[in-house]
């Protein structure tokens, strides 16, 4: 099954992103406006797979800017490691979502 254009694992990953991870409490995708974290649009582009696992698994190693080439925009929500207590995402649901944020135009 495919949403939105998406690959499965790109689907799951949504939902993860969603819902379980709540990712989506904090950062912001397509038209959404107002997130308290960065926005992900054109994240596929800007990330790579390695700097987005480390910024979900050890938030505190990158300063909270925006992610853009612009000047950097300072947020004031701190992001909590996913992999741990309380969201504990395990390898293969970060890798969904790695997978979903890293088909983000």
């Amino acid at each position: 099954m495919s949403v939105g254009g998406l690959p499965p694992a790109g689907a799951t990953g949504a939902e993860l992103f969603y819902g379980k991870g709540r990712c989506g409490l904090c950062h912001t995708v397509g038209i959404e406006r107002g997130g308290k974290c960065p926005s992900l649009n054109g994240a596929g582009g800007r990330l790579t797979t390695a700097f987005i696992y480390e910024a979900m698994t050890s938030p505190s190693a990158y300063i909270r800017l925006d992610f853009s080439f612009a000047e950097p925009r300072a947020y004031s929500a701190k992001m909590p490691a996913v992999n741990r207590a309380p969201i504990g995402l395990t390898e293969e649901e970060m890798q969904a979502i790695i997978e979903f944020v890293g088909a983000i135009q």
